[in-house]
């Protein structure tokens, strides 16, 4: 657990892991670096929820691939006095809610609403307290005219959490058309607060103000309203001009009905507008004069979208989510990348040859993040590291049982995820652009954090891509954070620098976590890679792999022991505002 500077969480908190499906449930604290640590968790998909003093209440989705290794959550939270219109997500819906959201979401754009109410009775089975469904049933009763059922589900979609614009706005358009002007209010403000533009709920707000006898709150809205009214821009004008009766003020209630005469002369509007001018002269007269409710129709205003975004199926990109770091440390960017050639330089030394138990689960995956098809192998996994002339390195993998890109669906075969951490080598230091952004923190270890990117001066000769019978390079960007004790490579992330669409890669996403390996027969600790994840939208298909790397042996001799607990020996951290 972290805070937003990337700083370890202080204090006490509560975390908590749990399934739906299996009613499986788990809760821990945390230790004094901010860590928790849940034992003998199943393989499956789980939600965790993060509760904390001083803290917004962080829930999200986790998936346990292996009940044979570490699986890791990185979670951020963010203080409860954070700037507000930042609303905390409610729990996400499991892969196959999700699909059936979309479903049932189509339906009702298509109005086919024998279809929607399917979908969302099976939805309500698997999702029954998520606000999304029940917002989304509230919506299909409206347009069924089941304004009774369509205000219940419109409730409890609110009660699940209180700030569901969406929600918010189609209730609040029921309550207005059934002239609960008090009770709308509230709700039509809460949209306003998340989406200052939303013109519809400002009408709505003014029209109930209006009649709440709210005349001056009614003007400030109606005025804020205009500039995007579009085609409804005469009824507001009308609506203004008499807002202003009320107020007392004629003078600028005949301005706003010129206005509409002069710049809509053929709207329907101008009839009403032309009677109100001519009994200008008798105020009270003008002010008493009947004001219709704004034509609203709560299931055409109230987006169909539900108001929290699915889940990605894919990380952020390197430069969409820049991690924080810690204020006020300086970065020695030289000193760190010596640290890593020196690394990186022995890591090449040592590890001529190592084997490795290597499992691969492979999954396609929707748009959301949803798994479509999935399939497991593990292989005997042998690397041989060797330099083929000055300056290059040549990196041979065999995998035993041999293994070949047509054994997964998207005819894709991963290589090389042993040597990605040689960016850092001497050979290949100078082809990338280095940028060091802080101090920042990675599996519990302060951590240099180093942006890299390829140069385009250089030839690219690091990563490849292989198709149609010909080698593609590839350019890279990425993000590494280096031990600031050891200056290991702890965690590595890379993106292309740009889409490949000549052979079909839109996209690419890759994740690397190493672990401490001792082999006490050369009394040598090695980083090595402990797993892997693999994103790539290839040929309009997206697809993940994630890599297990355990029980390494290093020349055959033996097999290395399970991870330690601390860096190699080297200096302490900087301390804030010291030079590293």
């Amino acid at each position: 657990m972290r805070t937003q500077n990337g700083a370890p969480l202080a204090g006490e908190a509560i975390v908590r892991i749990f399934s739906n499906m299996t009613g499986l449930e788990k809760v821990v604290g945390i230790t004094s670096v901010g860590d928790a640590e849940v034992a003998s968790i199943p393989i499956g998909e789980y939600q965790i929820e993060v509760r904390a003093p001083g803290f917004r209440l962080f829930q999200d989705q986790i998936t346990v691939w292996t009940d044979e290794s570490t699986n890791y959550a990185h979670i951020e939270l963010v203080p409860e006095s954070a700037a507000s219109g930042e609303f905390a997500a409610p729990v996400l819906l499991a892969p196959k809610a999700r699909r059936e959201m979309e479903k049932a979401l189509a339906a009702l754009e298509k109005n086919d609403l024998k279809e929607a109410r399917s979908r969302l009775e099976k939805l309500a089975r698997l999702a029954p307290g998520h606000p999304d469904v029940n917002y989304l049933l509230g919506i299909l009763h409206l347009k069924l005219a089941e304004t009774d059922a369509a205000r219940a589900y419109l409730e409890k979609a609110l009660r699940l959490q209180p700030n569901h614009v969406s929600a918010q706005l189609a209730l609040g358009g029921l309550l207005y058309t059934q002239q609960e002007f008090a009770a709308a209010i509230p709700l039509l403000e809460g949209v306003l607060a998340a989406d200052s533009q939303n013109w519809e709920a400002r009408w709505m707000l003014a029209s109930a103000y209006f009649q709440q006898q709210e005349y001056e709150a009614a003007r400030r809205q109606l005025e804020q309203a205009l500039p995007a009214s579009g085609e409804q821009r005469p009824l507001l004008l009308l609506l203004l001009a008499r807002t202003h009766l009320a107020l007392g003020q004629p003078e600028p209630a005949r301005q706003q009905l010129e206005r509409l005469l002069r710049e809509h002369p053929q709207h329907a509007a101008t009839s009403a507008a032309r009677q109100l001018l001519e009994t200008l002269g008798h105020v009270e007269l003008a002010a008493a004069a009947s004001v219709p409710l704004a034509p609203v129709r709560p299931e055409r205003i109230a987006p169909l979208r539900p108001s929290v975004e699915p889940r990605r199926w894919a990380p952020p990109a390197i430069d969409e989510l820049r991690p924080p770091t810690v204020a006020g440390v300086p970065c020695s960017l030289p000193e760190v990348l010596r640290g890593a050639r020196r690394r990186a330089s022995e890591l090449v030394h040592h590890l001529e040859r190592f084997t490795a138990t290597e499992q691969v689960r492979f999954e396609q995956l929707d748009e959301y993040g949803g798994s479509k098809y999935q399939m497991e192998h593990q292989w005997d996994y042998l690397v041989t590291i060797r330099q083929i002339q000055p300056g290059r390195f040549s990196v041979e993998e065999m995998r035993d049982p041999e293994a070949s890109p047509s054994l997964w669906p998207s005819q894709i075969l991963t290589r090389g995820l042993a040597a990605l951490g040689l960016v850092f080598h001497p050979y290949y230091q100078n082809d990338f652009r280095m940028e060091c952004e802080g101090l920042s923190v990675s599996e519990g270890r302060p951590a240099w954090q180093i942006r890299f990117e390829q140069r385009r001066d250089r030839p690219p000769r690091f990563r490849s891509f292989y198709a149609k019978s010909k080698r593609w390079p590839l350019l890279l960007k990425g993000r590494a954070w280096i031990s600031a004790n050891s200056f290991h490579v702890l965690r590595l992330e890379t993106n292309l620098l740009e889409p490949a669409p000549e052979i079909g890669v839109q996209h690419e996403h890759l994740r690397i976590r190493y672990q401490p390996v001792r082999f006490r027969h050369r009394n040598v600790e090695l980083w090595l890679p402990a797993e892997a994840d693999f994103y790539i939208q290839y040929k309009g298909r997206r697809y993940h792999y994630r890599h297990l790397f355990r029980d390494y042996l290093l020349f055959s001799v033996e097999i290395g022991t399970p991870p330690s607990t601390e860096d190699a020996p080297g200096p302490s951290p900087p301390a804030p505002g010291s030079h590293p």
